[in-house]
């Protein structure tokens, strides 16, 4: 009998362990369920997280914290009030509040991870964009030789770097504009160096510019813009990367050597002429 009584007891014990693991809440008209509640602090703790400072994640652009918090309620049917309302109703029922927060955890990380692919995804895409942009650039680049020069005292070539295209064969109207870096090093005596550049065309007049190239130990751009004859297709272009005396010695670096064509989408007609190099009429001589 004892027995009997103490399989009763065990099994009855089994079954109200069973039933209140099993326990069911019935959740107050118009309250979200546990998968709604989760998705809403989900949203709240985003949204509280540095102010939508997670890749990804679009919010309205109010740096009020409660106006985000408002955001997130209106988006799901709650005002404020009515929210607070739900939630102490939640953590009067701690057992339903921790199903909550399970799954309020992994939405979380599942939202990190999404974020950080989509945020590997667009720096991929811009650093695609940012090549196709230089590979464009360099097939517009008319410089023929070398983008990068460094020359110091023991060099036997021309330390002006003179350098010479034929544009015959081009058909080049707008603007020119000749780009480079310069360092120079401290052994340089170099005495006001400057970019220059000029364009010959068909009558055997020539229009050139100068620039200063300023004297510095950090990497400085210099760049230099000419105007083309509207009348005229230019047949050569020549100049010198660092016009002085060549017999000074020259301990330098240039790089990022430019020289493009601008075509203007306007009037070729000369707009200002004041602005215009100055113009060199003399015969060509043989090179």
């Amino acid at each position: 009998m004892k027995k009997f009584l103490f399989v009763k007891t065990a099994i009855l014990l089994v079954i109200i362990i069973f039933l209140a693991g099993c326990k069911h809440y019935n959740l107050p008209n118009g309250f979200p369920d546990v998968e709604e509640m989760s998705n809403i602090l989900a949203d709240l703790q985003i949204a509280e997280s540095s102010l939508s400072h997670l890749p990804g994640i679009k919010l309205p652009q109010n740096n009020n914290q409660q106006g985000y918090y408002k955001y997130v309620l209106e988006k799901y049917g709650y005002t404020t009030a009515d929210f607070d309302t739900i939630r102490k109703w939640y953590v009067q029922h701690p057992e339903l509040y921790v199903k909550v927060y399970d799954r309020v955890l992994i939405k979380l990380s599942k939202k990190e991870a999404n974020a950080k692919v989509q945020a590997e995804q667009e720096k991929e895409m811009e650093q695609k964009e940012l090549k196709r942009k230089e590979m464009e650039r360099q097939l517009r680049n008319l410089w023929q030789d070398s983008l990068n020069f460094t020359l110091n005292a023991k060099d036997s070539i021309d330390s002006r770097l003179p350098f010479l295209i034929n544009s015959d064969t081009l058909e080049l109207h707008g603007r020119l504009r000749l780009s480079a870096t310069y360092k120079f090093m401290k052994e340089d005596a170099s005495r006001q160096p400057k970019l220059f550049l000029s364009v010959w065309y068909t009558d055997s007049t020539a229009d050139s510019i100068r620039k200063l190239i300023p004297h510095s130990f950090n990497e400085r751009a210099v760049e230099l813009e000419m105007a083309l004859k509207d009348s005229l297709s230019p047949s050569r272009i020549e100049g010198f990367l660092l016009d002085q005396d060549s017999t000074i010695n020259v301990a330098v670096q240039i790089s990022n050597i430019f020289l493009e064509n601008i075509k203007d989408t306007t009037s070729h007609k000369e707009k200002n002429p004041s602005a215009r190099p100055e113009n060199i009429k003399f015969r060509k001589t043989s090179n």
